[in-house]
């Protein structure tokens, strides 16, 4: 095995299973190791240092879920992308999954394409991770910043990431494009580091001075990174990824194509997240609702093609 060559640990107690999901991750060159319960995986976590575990949910021993949980308990592991397998499609077994901290879905029966489609984009995130904290100590630095003070955000930044990135492929963007909608979204919420935390952990609807108050974030994001080279590329989406499609939204009131193209894509990804997560002072709305709400966009939000994009990622 090369040094550099990715490796994907794949734990599920059904050895048919272990043994169709290496051979379509071995044919797309991944190094491939397996585990029949969520304990051995667990035990064997840093002698296989793995690149993306793949999870059963349903497992004697440990199942998938506690697994994800004592995975991301963690600090060295708790951004290792998690998929979750199950033949289980419900909504609730999908919230699961995302509560324990797992960073994909993916249902039985599975589809080589869809497996290495996944692996690809959270292996991608992956090494863009790995590479911040290798070259963008500043980067690192900050996020983590961000995360003491709202600990609500870091898993939101992680799947506004995700879902941005994988609109953006939908569209025809590059992966660079891809890339830099990674790094977007992963920093689109720092000016928050700015906000109060007695706002931010209010567990009552806001006041509209308060409201004010947040909606500062993104002018203030875009001040902290202006001055890192690494991030030129970034300050489009951080500034203006709460601007409205037909106008009205901040800081700039600005609509249509005047929104930087990374911003329109990620104001798409962003709403969704931020309505289908927990805040403190409201439950997160299913997943079908948010769709719903996207979809009928009763104020001009989102521009129409994109949220049509998004839908059929579901």
């Amino acid at each position: 095995m090369s040094v550099n060559q990715t490796r994907i640990f794949v734990v599920d107690d059904n050895e048919y299973n272990r043994q169709l999901l290496e051979a379509a991750l071995s044919s797309d060159g991944y190094d491939v190791h397996q585990a029949a319960d969520g304990q051995e995986a667990l035990d064997r976590l840093d002698e296989v240092a793995p690149d993306l575990i793949m999870l059963d949910i349903n497992m004697p021993v440990l199942d998938g879920l506690e697994t994800c949980r004592r995975i991301r308990s963690q600090p060295k592991h708790n951004l290792l992308p998690i998929i979750i397998l199950t033949a289980e499609s419900d909504m609730s077994t999908h919230l699961a999954s995302i509560e324990a901290g797992a960073n994909d879905f993916v249902t039985k029966p599975f589809s080589p394409a869809i497996i290495l489609a996944r692996a690809r984009s959270l292996i991608q995130l992956k090494k863009l991770t790995d590479e911040m904290e290798n070259a963008q100590q500043a980067f690192v630095a900050m996020a983590r910043a961000l995360e003491a003070k709202d600990a609500y955000t870091l898993g939101h930044s992680e799947r506004v990431a995700i879902l941005t990135s994988r609109l953006a492929a939908a569209n025809g963007l590059s992966e660079e494009d891809q890339d830099r909608l990674l790094q977007a979204g992963m920093l689109h919420d720092l000016g928050k580091i700015a906000v109060k935390e007695s706002i931010l952990h209010k567990p009552s609807r806001l006041t509209a001075d308060e409201f004010g108050h947040i909606k500062t974030h993104p002018t203030v994001g875009e001040e902290i990174l202006k001055e890192l080279k690494f991030a030129q590329r970034l300050l489009p989406a951080v500034r203006h990824h709460h601007e409205h499609f037909t106008g009205g939204g901040y800081p700039d009131g600005i609509a249509g194509e005047e929104i930087p193209l990374d911003a329109r894509l990620m104001a798409v990804a962003d709403s969704y997240d931020a309505m289908t997560s927990n805040r403190p002072y409201r439950d997160g709305m299913s997943s079908r609702q948010a769709l719903d709400i996207l979809k009928e966009d009763k104020i001009g939000q989102w521009q129409p093609d994109l949220v049509a994009s998004f839908l059929a990622l579901f």
